[in-house]
């Protein structure tokens, strides 16, 4: 009776291999990537391992994307497919055949505090 059982060193197969993701940038994070979206085919499997290579592949995205922690930064929105990866499995979120993600930088602005009233004249 024969087992199949493979080499040790055989490499296995990527979870996405013939497949391919879009990841759009907007405001700051266009500069750092050289445009508005990067292609990446073949992508890794999670959310995590993408964001991963992104900073590999571009290193003015180093720290701007993720904290000291490793986890994504707090005003930094990544969005799978048009949904915001925290109400997924946040990093460890699976990235299905052909999909998309946005990445959005943190956005300040509106109206400046209104000023304090000015002193009653005398």
């Amino acid at each position: 009776m024969t087992q199949n059982h493979k080499p040790p060193n055989t490499p296995q197969p990527t979870p996405n291999a013939g497949r391919s993701v879009e990841i759009r940038f907007y405001a700051t994070l266009r500069p750092l990537v050289g445009g508005r979206s990067v292609q990446l085919n073949n992508p890794p499997a999670t959310v995590g391992a993408v964001v991963n290579q992104l900073i590999e592949n571009h290193p003015g995205l180093d720290g701007k994307l993720l904290d000291e922690a490793g986890a994504v930064r707090r005003f930094v929105a990544i969005m799978l497919n048009g949904r915001d990866i925290r109400h997924l499995n946040g990093l460890e979120t699976p990235i299905p055949p052909n999909s998309d993600m946005d990445i959005f930088p943190p956005v300040a602005g509106g109206a400046p505090p209104p000023s304090p009233p000015a002193p009653p004249s005398p």
